[in-house]
């Protein structure tokens, strides 16, 4: 820091990009340089640029487990709803990398929860898909939409069944989310759970009025997965 202090106080640009389109204060983020990042956000450095691949500094912050810098861009306005070339929002890489405090200011300061990317994952999709129940729960509470469907057709329920999940299963399930959506091969949010032999859930799903009977494309049902 002490280096890249000596070169903005000569006149260094802040603001740059390489080939790649990155500029200093994302390698600060990626590199784990909260000092250097620190000082370049201090002195004016242009928080939402995107690099060639529409990431910004926020993203790679949030991607590679910052969240002290994460907070200070949040703090400084940074924008928080930017889409990198994928679709990814920072919330999204939060969730990902399992960064609850920097998910908690990115909710706090209004982040949109709903979201989707190109594959249509939302953030609450992505904390399902990756056993984060508290996570889950806390989009849940703050108004994540329950039944979005990705490029699939999958909802929140359904990768929470997929990852063995009951905790966040209960949870969907009592704020209201719909039991019988179905992809668009017909799988339910049952049949993922009959598949990776969930017994808890299946249970869960039951009690709660799930439909048996309905059918796959290909007009599987969810006992024919369970046997």
């Amino acid at each position: 820091p002490d280096t890249a202090q000596l070169l903005i106080e000569r006149g260094a640009k802040l603001d740059l990009q390489n080939n790649n389109g990155r500029t200093e204060l994302m390698f600060a983020c990626r590199y784990d340089q909260p000092d250097t990042a620190q000082l370049l956000i201090e002195r004016g450095a242009e928080l939402d640029l995107q690099d060639n691949n529409g990431r910004t500094a926020l993203m790679f912050a949030c991607q590679h487990d910052q969240p002290a810098i994460a907070q200070w861009l949040i703090e400084r306005g940074a924008n928080l709803d930017l889409q990198n070339n994928e679709g990814w929002t920072a919330l999204m890489f939060a969730c990902q990398h399992d960064q609850p405090n920097t998910i908690h200011s990115l909710i706090g300061r209004g982040a949109k929860l709903n979201l989707q990317n190109n594959e249509g994952w939302t953030a609450l999709m992505l904390a399902c898909r990756y056993d984060l129940p508290d996570m889950a729960q806390l989009l849940i509470e703050r108004g994540a939409k329950l039944d979005l469907q990705d490029n699939e057709g999958r909802t929140a329920l359904m990768f929470a069944c997929e990852m063995d999940q009951p905790n966040t299963v209960q949870l969907l399930i009592e704020r209201g989310a719909n039991l019988d959506l179905q992809t668009n091969d017909g799988w339910t949010a049952l049949m993922f759970a009959c598949e990776m032999d969930q017994p808890n859930t299946v249970q869960l799903l039951i009690e709660r009025g799930v439909n048996l009977d309905l059918q796959t494309n290909d007009g599987w049902t969810a006992l024919m997965f369970a046997c």
